[in-house]
């Protein structure tokens, strides 16, 4: 078995090992999608990778032939990029697109690829790296596992049906509309309740949202308000007072095309982003009423399935996603490397 970088010369066979691994996974799953052109989009994306420091792909060859793969990514976020207010500074991901093992060979091949990815990972000095497979896949994640990985995420998905539009109602007192940018000074106190509570779940991974981070929240809640009619943020505020007990955020927009996870996305899907009801009104009905009228919106939009992540420490939201009937299909796990 050799263990070596990726090459032009070695490009087109990994994207072929690659697209027949997506492949199998949206055949063993209703819930899975594969682009038709998944293998011409990975060779590009290999391609590319070649040439980017921020990049790596090893690949484990046996008598020349590919038998395993792994490409991730390991980034310093700019002090303006928004994922800052969440993720730690220097960021690292292993994504699905980029990782296939042969059937059968995890636990032989997995840790001599990792053994490649470990010491880069710390020399970035990105000491919580995510990496993310298929929900069924047990062979991949108890690999992982073994590594020293733990359940960080689930991503979920839920098909969307026309006939599920209703008239959708709201608890008594309380209404239901859509944010505009006057709205901003009220949502930014919820979502820093959000980040905060996520920071203190345990693992720590998620950043603590410090007074220097509080302008690129305000940054980040704007882009979403002017991003246009692909995005949308329903409100849940009380009438007597004007008072904002939660909101969720979703998108209709397609992921760009150099974006890995586009072969993941359909034509249709749209993307729940962020929910919250706030500490002082849950279990008052608000979520639900918020998540009736998002499927409305998501249904005006030609919508048919939608995605979503949640953290799965966090003991509120797998109960609820599950019972709005939400599939998880895909985990994320993490570690901490020293």
């Amino acid at each position: 078995m050799q263990i070596v970088p990726l090459s032009a010369e070695l490009s087109l066979s990994v994207a072929r090992f690659l697209a027949a691994q997506r492949r199998q996974e949206a055949e063993n799953s209703a819930l899975y999608w594969i682009s038709a052109d998944v293998e011409e989009r990975l060779h590009g994306w290999l391609c590319n990778t070649l040439n980017d420091p921020d990049e790596q792909v090893w690949v484990a060859l046996d008598n020349g032939r590919v038998a395993g793969a792994l490409g991730g990514r390991s980034k310093t976020l700019s002090e303006k990029d928004t994922r800052r207010t969440y993720l730690p500074v220097n960021y690292s991901v292993i994504p699905l697109g980029l990782m296939g093992i042969e059937a059968g060979r995890w636990p032989e091949i997995l840790p001599l690829l990792w053994e490649r990815f470990k010491p880069w990972f710390m020399e970035q000095e990105s000491v919580k790296p995510q990496v993310w497979l298929p929900s069924q896949h047990l062979e991949a994640i108890a690999s992982w596992e073994k590594l020293g990985f733990s359940w960080l995420l689930d991503s979920a998905i839920r098909p969307l049906k026309l006939e599920e539009y209703t008239r959708a109602s709201s608890p008594p007192g309380l209404q239901i509309r859509q944010a505009t940018r006057r709205d901003t000074p009220k949502i930014l106190p919820l979502l820093l309740e959000q980040l905060k509570f996520h920071s203190n779940l345990p693992g720590d991974y998620w950043v603590d949202p410090s007074r220097d981070l509080v302008p690129l929240v305000r940054r980040e809640i704007e882009l979403f308000l002017n991003a246009g009619t692909d995005f949308t943020y329903l409100l849940a505020e009380r009438i007597s007072d004007g008072q904002l007990l939660g909101y969720m955020s979703a998108t209709v927009a397609q992921p760009s095309l150099d974006n890995i996870n586009a072969i993941f996305f359909p034509p249709g899907r749209g993307i729940l982003q962020v929910a919250i009801v706030t500490a002082e009104a849950r279990g008052q009905g608000i979520g639900k009423a918020l998540l009736s009228n998002l499927y409305n919106w998501f249904l005006r939009h030609g919508t048919n399935s939608i995605s979503l992540s949640y953290d799965v420490r966090n003991p509120l939201s797998g109960p609820f996603w599950r019972a709005h009937n939400f599939v998880p299909v895909r985990r994320a796990m993490t570690t901490t490397l020293s």
